[in-house]
């Protein structure tokens, strides 16, 4: 039997500055994702970010926060792209692109469980 590989589609949320939109791009994403009864899976990458504008905020708090700047916390975000919905989307922080390309590029294991 010849199982067909699922690929995880990970969309991320990057800027160099705050307040230009990436935490409102994701609630609607979600919520459109939702609305077309889309399996995903929602995570908060902005760790900084406690107030009122982080997405635990605009989901009751159901929104995980990882910290991928913490070896555990990138451990973890492994984790949710071995497991879960087909499709995760992740807010980062403003200035967080360059971290999620260096990580991404260099670690193997995430490359391996996007496909790449």
């Amino acid at each position: 039997m010849n199982a067909e590989k699922k690929n995880k589609r990970v969309v991320f949320t990057m800027g160099g500055k705050g307040g230009v939109g990436k935490t409102g791009l994701m609630v609607a994403l979600a919520e459109w994702f939702e609305a077309n009864e889309i399996p995903f899976t929602l995570l908060d990458l902005d760790t900084e970010n406690k107030a009122r504008g982080s997405l635990k905020h605009f989901f009751n708090g159901s929104v995980a926060k990882v910290n991928i700047h913490t070896p555990a916390g990138l451990d973890a975000f492994v984790d949710h792209l071995e497991s879960g919905a087909p499709i995760i989307l992740a807010d980062m922080r403003a200035g967080s692109r360059q971290v999620a390309s260096d990580r991404a590029i260099k670690d193997p294991v995430i490359l391996r469980q996007l496909g790449e």
